[in-house]
């Protein structure tokens, strides 16, 4: 899973794909707007809790805190796991959390992919808008330099909503731990719902998980237009694999709260990114 990519150059490699008045396109720009980066970047850290679940059951409870570019990211399970990635080195404690690696980088992106469109190693490429539910979605693939972050070899499918311009959903392949040939067989796609300001920010409050069909792969297999819905899946399928809700989302100013509501940190700020007393190293997976 994509993990760690510093804001830094343009955005307008993007732009310079795009057709000039072609309102279908991806507009970068006013997704920036529309996600208040500006604001995002105001903040020390950001803080939300996340219950992911599969078929009723919960597969993950935990609270994480992350800075707004995502360099460091600290992750505490209801069960008392605590992992630390301090912007170097990744650092456990309490009871061993598997995969613990792709868990403290993988749901902070998640939140953070409006901000991270434009990190240092990462390019975009243009695709044509995917018809989805009878509505047209800009996007655009993502894709990064060999050597950026825990996985250089994911790739992203960024939808954005023709409307509200914020994020709608993002296609992926998961390559930690495997090869990028298994992980392109089981590509996955994420739905953003459940919009809430937090702070003047909108925060996608509720995530459902989906298989995903490569629009291409449906276009070629397709004789006609016409036999398009019969023959072939939707690209993102309405059956949900999983879900992730949110709460608790808050900001954070030299480690004080931006509204008197939020909680405070669970350690001093110096040590938010600390690696834990009796810390064990999280090595990469071969």
């Amino acid at each position: 899973m994509k993990s760690i990519h510093l804001i830094g150059s343009s955005i307008i490699l993007i732009s310079s794909l795009l057709l000039p008045g072609c309102s279908e396109g991806f507009q970068p720009e006013e997704l920036i707007t529309a996600h208040n980066r500006s604001a995002w970047n105001s903040y020390d850290i950001i803080h939300f809790d996340m219950v992911l679940s599969s078929n009723g059951e919960t597969r993950l409870e935990a609270s994480f805190w992350l800075d707004p570019v995502l360099s460091r990211a600290r992750m505490q399970t209801t069960e008392g796991s605590i992992v630390v990635f301090d912007g170097s080195d990744f650092y456990s404690a309490g009871p061993e959390l598997k995969r613990a690696r792709f868990h403290v980088l993988t749901w902070p992106y998640f939140l953070a992919v409006p901000y991270k469109l434009d990190d240092p190693g990462s390019m975009q490429e243009s695709i044509e808008p995917t018809l989805m539910d009878g509505k047209k979605y800009p996007g655009i693939r993502l894709t990064f330099e060999s050597g950026v972050g825990d996985t250089p070899d994911d790739w992203y499918i960024v939808y954005q909503d023709p409307s509200s311009r914020r994020l709608h959903g993002l296609a992926y392949i998961v390559t930690y731990g495997k090869d990028i040939q298994k992980a392109e067989a089981d590509p996955h796609a994420i739905v953003y719902r459940d919009y809430r300001e937090f702070s003047g920010i909108p925060i996608a409050t509720h995530w459902t998980f989906h298989s995903w069909n490569d629009p291409d792969s449906l276009k070629a297999n397709t004789d006609t237009p016409e036999s398009r819905t019969d023959k072939n899946p939707p690209v993102i399928p309405t059956e949900r694999l999983m879900e992730a809700h949110l709460s608790n989302i808050a900001f954070y100013s030299n480690g004080k709260a931006s509204t008197r509501n939020e909680a405070a940190l669970p350690v001093p700020l110096d040590e938010l990114f600390v690696a834990p007393a009796n810390a064990r190293i999280e090595a990469r997976p071969e």
